[in-house]
């Protein structure tokens, strides 16, 4: 694929990201899911174009989401973690155990959960909660929540290689 069509490709993608982060503010509830949405065109980008374009794509999306939509939180969510997962994710999944992938994947997705809890309370919350086991108990459940995620959003690529790729030129 040539350069002018993967620019076109990726515009395309990002576009359509931010449409959806730009919805998020009509469903606030849904933020977080609007954000994980946005994600999978990371993941076309990646497959199409590679994973420096789907950092392009992360980078614009994002940086539109946040200027462009109301719903500031997933716009947040998306260039926290949603938005570059894909890129991570296509390289986690090219190691040759499947066991250190899974280890890998679970560190990456705590250490996002901790820099995303660190940013948002050094800018909007002004109090600390000192209960540890609250920490601890928040980070199993998310990691949980993103082990469904990782497996959903596999078998969303897996549909999209199959059903969707062939048919784009």
């Amino acid at each position: 694929m040539s350069a002018a069509k993967r620019l076109s490709l990726c515009a395309v993608l990002a576009a359509l990201g931010v449409v959806i982060l730009v919805l998020a503010a009509v469903y606030p509830a849904l933020a977080p899911a609007f954000a994980a949405l946005a994600g999978l065109f990371g993941a076309v980008a990646v497959i199409h174009c590679g994973p420096l374009w789907a950092l392009g794509v992360w980078l614009v999306c994002g940086g539109l989401g946040l200027l462009l939509s109301p719903a500031k939180g997933a716009a947040v969510l998306y260039l926290l973690f949603f938005g570059w997962y894909p890129v991570a994710k296509s390289g986690i999944e090219h190691m040759q155990s499947l066991p250190l992938s899974w280890a890998v994947k679970l560190l990456t997705a705590a250490a996002s959960i901790v820099c995303a809890y660190l940013v948002y309370y050094r800018l909007f919350v002004s109090t600390q909660l000192y209960a540890w086991y609250l920490y601890l108990a928040a980070m199993a459940v998310l990691l949980v929540v993103f082990a469904a995620y990782d497996i959903a959003f596999s078998a969303l690529i897996s549909f999209y290689l199959r059903r969707i790729a062939p048919h784009i030129k």
